[in-house]
């Protein structure tokens, strides 16, 4: 029984002869950095609450005015994502028109 040369592999082809990387910079994370990172979103959503809970005792017990106030701003609301929307619709219907117009 004679092994043939074919079966084994060179040692300089052997995956095992690689050198070592070090690993790659863009991984590199801490605890610290993930600790501050959840402590911003925590306070985020902790102002986004209280934002709402102001707005809605406002709504609520808010005086007559204020009540006015926010009864307008909610009507420019609308009033701007309506002309938003009809903006984009247009967008859409000219370029479906425009690609009806090439594939004639």
């Amino acid at each position: 029984m004679s092994s043939s040369p074919s079966l084994y592999l060179s040692s300089k082809q052997s995956i095992l002869n690689r050198p070592k990387k070090p690993p790659s910079k863009a991984n590199v994370s801490n605890r610290e950095y993930e600790y501050m990172k959840e402590q911003r979103r925590l306070e985020m959503l902790r102002n986004k609450a209280n934002q709402t809970r102001l707005r809605r005792a406002r709504e609520l017990y808010g005086t007559r005015t204020e009540r006015t106030e926010i009864r307008d701003q909610q009507l420019n609301d609308m009033a701007f994502w309506k002309t938003q929307k009809q903006k984009r619709v247009q967008a859409e219907r000219d370029y479906g028109f425009l690609m009806h117009c090439t594939l004639i």
